[in-house]
């Protein structure tokens, strides 16, 4: 039997087309913006931190949502570095957009008008179809009374048939935190709007 050189150089197209499809970078997670309208701004300032939601026993109401982050590659997991990504993402959005004047990590020893602490409480990747979905629990204080919401964040809701067919881990990772932001900044601006200047 004679392979033919159409069924070979196919072959080789169709391998090098799938090794070269694999060979993906990194998007950096800090640099994403939110793209929505903005409504309030103020002259506040704010201090953005990560909680773990080990041993609270306060964050799901009616459900356990154990903290865990669940995947076969640990590395494409939205894991630790990708969530202080997310924080350095918020702060950077919350100025840029005149929500408050100045926004600092958890680390910082500067006093801040309203504290927003966020709590990744669960994450799941789907590696079949690259989908990332984040159970996170953020707190607001200093304002008139505290706020706890839970949010339920999934990469892929307004991606079309063809973008969820062609998303790589990195890209999910990018379109959650878009997701993320498009869920919280909102959120904040209400809490803002209801905390006496």
């Amino acid at each position: 039997m004679k392979i033919s050189q159409r069924y070979i150089l196919f072959i080789v197209s169709i391998t090098t087309i799938i090794v070269l499809s694999g060979c993906v970078s990194p998007i950096p997670l800090h640099n994403v913006q939110y793209t929505g309208a903005v409504n309030v701004t103020s002259s506040k300032t704010a201090k953005v931190q990560l909680a773990s939601s080990e041993g609270r026993t306060d964050i799901s109401e009616g459900e356990i949502n154990p903290p865990i982050s669940t995947g076969p590659d640990p590395y494409l997991r939205f894991h630790i570095r990708n969530q202080r990504a997310f924080l350095v993402a918020l702060r950077k959005e919350l100025v840029r957009l005149s929500v408050f004047k100045s926004a600092v990590g958890g680390n910082s020893s500067k006093p801040a008008d309203i504290t927003i602490t966020i709590i990744f409480t669960q994450t799941h990747h789907d590696v079949d179809d690259q989908v990332y979905t984040l159970h996170v629990t953020m707190e607001l204080s200093g304002g008139t009374l505290p706020l706890r919401e839970q949010y339920r964040v999934i990469s892929s809701v307004k991606d079309s048939s063809w973008e969820k067919w062609n998303t790589t881990a990195y890209q999910g990772k990018e379109k959650a935190v878009k997701r993320l932001l498009e869920k919280l900044i909102p959120a904040i601006e209400v809490y803002l709007n209801t905390t006496d200047e």
